[in-house]
């Protein structure tokens, strides 16, 4: 339901309707609401930890601001969420009460930006009646990151949720549990590529992939790009040949292609498979050789070559390569980008990639399923991501290259593990990026008239993508898991938090990457987090999960922002009201009559057909109902015709 305010469009859903399904939300946002009413019933988590008989609130504080926080940045929306508060319920004999609501009612936007239900110290306010407004003036937006302009892509979502609603009708439940804590080891490495300089960034993940294997890793994940560094710059002629590598200075500057078209791989293929490229060759040969999954962020080379914009650009995929165990390569390719630096030498792909990792089995013996998604990818479009989970995958692997602060991480990609039961490995870059700056911010390597590369021999005290004196990606990659009853409690009673970390991350605190390695391509081995995953709760398990209907939603969204989208579903043409026609009519006489043209009609006598009446007039009067609500024009007329008075009908 999308109410008009005099702010603007504002969305309403209700309490499990707001936390566990994203795709309300992401439907009232796509049509430019910039308000979403929250009014809930939630206590999860809200009990006594520590007890002295008192129910505390971090356990639900954490939930709840997850959920609303994570929506609130991800989709730009402004929340009013009103919670109830106290005892709830039919009491015993004893007098208590089966519910107890902590309220924490609140009102926020944005990066967790409160403008009612927060005290000073920044927790939520519980345990207190009242009316809230807000204390500040509430900037309300229009949502972009719903906007097809920026990669949303409905036409996508419709196509998914099709699939799961069909197996649902199939008779076949969307729900899994891996019911294992016999997980696998996995390993991230916070690294940064050496820009443009492909075989430095082979030799730098080989050593990392052996210092793994040393450690039995299962499954080794890279960040986004990290084959051939992530910044784009100006590729006419020279511009951008300023690497440290002098052969591919030479290919830059007799190019006009982006370096990362220039650099691109082909990367699916057999064990062996000699069309493959260099580097994804030498990693998948890695990966064979030491027994593990490695997946690393590079360009890939889409098949027959570059694929030409209409201003004549060439480009191609931001991509996931996954190098096997067997030797071979499968890739997935980015859908969403991250504004015009990705935008000038990519272009998105279209197709989800889930695989098996059959060494490792759950409870009922079937093997872990993993689904590939990139940065921005899981970060602001959560569709993906449950369509994973619904399809039976239990591991999210997520390479990514953002600046993001650790709430950022952490409430995003933590937040499939917690609603959609995905545990989730996300290896982040962390170093520099870019071609090499001296203190004037001028490159250090150039080439000359007959293109042989130069040096101007002075210090490096920068790097292309953030300039001199700043640093490129210093944030956290992470391993998640679910809780999973870790020293005996139902959440981290420490921090409230329902996933688990393990202590990854690190980039978040000083102290602990204060040796760590930080540059381009530099090996380290402090750098690689490893950690045994519990997979015991991993899983998808919504309840009600309404897959057609979010199907329904977005191919209605695709038919009215996508040119030449051809719906899925049929519109049911509009809705034939003309049975109202009549019966509208003579209600109308009897409401006339009732305001004293005839006294046996009193206002009372004819309240209930006043009620009929407005209902019939709301629908004869509305546009947005089609054919498929027909049933509503009959119940209508029933109404009226129950209604009328006698010497009426």
């Amino acid at each position: 339901m999308l109410l008009q305010t005099e702010w603007g469009l504002a969305g309403l859903s209700i309490c499990y309707d707001t936390y566990a399904n994203p795709e309300i939300e992401r439907y009232y946002a796509a049509q430019g609401a910039g308000i979403l009413i929250n009014p809930t019933a939630t206590s999860r988590s809200y009990r006594d930890i520590d007890g002295d008989g008192v129910k505390d609130g971090k356990g639900w504080e954490w939930y709840y601001r997850n959920r609303l926080e994570s929506i609130a940045s991800r989709d730009g929306l402004a929340i009013a969420s009103a919670d109830l508060v106290g005892a709830d319920g039919c009491a015993d004999k004893d007098g208590k009460q089966p519910c107890d609501f902590p309220g924490g009612s609140v009102i926020v936007r944005g990066s967790a930006d409160y403008s009612a239900g927060q005290n000073a110290d920044g927790t939520l306010v519980v345990g207190t009646e009242g009316a809230l407004s807000n204390t500040k003036d509430l900037r309300v937006s229009y949502p972009s990151t719903t906007r097809v302009a920026n990669d949303f892509h409905p036409d996508y979502y419709a196509k998914w949720y099709a699939e799961l609603a069909d197996r649902q009708e199939s008779d076949m439940s969307l729900n899994n549990r891996y019911g294992s804590a016999d997980g696998p080891r996995v390993a991230v490495a916070n690294v940064a590529g050496v820009w443009a300089d492909k075989q430095a960034n082979v030799d730098m993940m080989v050593r990392y992939a052996e210092q793994a294997a040393a450690d039995d890793v299962d499954l080794l994940v890279f960040p986004e790009t990290v084959l051939t560094g992530y910044d784009s710059t100006d590729p006419k002629g020279d511009a951008d040949a300023h690497s440290v590598n002098a052969d591919v200075n030479r290919a830059l500057a007799a190019s006009d292609d982006y370096m990362q078209v220039l650099l691109a791989e082909k990367v699916k293929g057999a064990d062996g498979d000699a069309t493959r490229a260099a580097s994804v060759k030498a990693m998948a040969d890695t990966a064979k050789r030491l027994g593990m999954y490695i997946v690393f962020g590079l360009p890939e080379m889409p098949d027959g070559g570059p694929i030409v914009d209409a201003d004549g650009v060439r480009k191609v995929y931001n991509s996931a390569a996954v190098a096997f165990p067997d030797g071979h390569t499968e890739s997935f390719q980015k859908m969403h980008r991250a504004g015009q630096e990705e935008k000038v030498w990519l272009v998105p792909g279209n197709t989800p990639l889930i695989f098996e990792m059959p060494e490792l089995t759950g409870a009922d013996g079937g093997a872990l399923k993993a689904g590939v998604s990139i940065c921005r990818d899981g970060h602001f479009y959560p569709e993906l991501g449950r369509y994973y989970a619904a399809s039976g995958a239990e591991l999210l692997i997520h390479p990514t290259a953002t600046t993001g602060d650790p709430w950022y991480r952490e409430s995003r990609i933590g937040s499939y593990t917690d609603r959609d039961g995905l545990a989730a490995v996300t290896a982040n870059l962390w170093g520099q990026d870019g071609y090499p700056l001296d203190a004037d911010g001028k490159p250090i390597y150039s080439v000359d008239a007959d293109g042989d590369t130069v040096s101007s021999g002075k210090e490096i005290k920068g790097y292309n993508y953030m300039g001199v004196g700043r640093d490129a990606f210093r944030s956290t990659s992470l391993i998640i898991t679910a809780w999973n009853g870790k020293d005996g409690t139902p959440f981290d009673y420490a921090t409230g938090s329902a996933p688990d970390t393990s202590g990854t991350g690190g980039g978040a605190t000083p102290q602990i990457t204060k040796d760590w390695a930080f540059g381009e391509g530099l090996y380290d081995p402090d750098n690689l987090e490893t950690r045994t995953m519990n997979l015991r709760s991993a899983g998808f398990r919504i309840t009600n999960s309404q897959a057609r209907l979010y199907s329904k939603m977005y191919d209605a969204l695709a038919a009215r922002t996508i040119d030449g989208y051809t719906p899925m579903y049929t519109a049911g043409g509009a809705l034939d009201v003309s049975a109202l026609a009549e019966p509208i009519m003579k209600a109308r006489e009897v409401m006339d009559a009732a305001d004293g043209a005839n006294p046996s009609y009193t206002e009372e006598s004819v309240a209930a057909l006043a009620d009929a009446l407005l209902t019939a007039q709301a629908l004869a009067d509305n546009t947005t109902f089609s054919a498929e609500q027909q049933p509503l024009v009959t119940a209508a007329k029933d109404m009226l015709d129950r209604t009328m008075p006698r010497s009426c009908r």
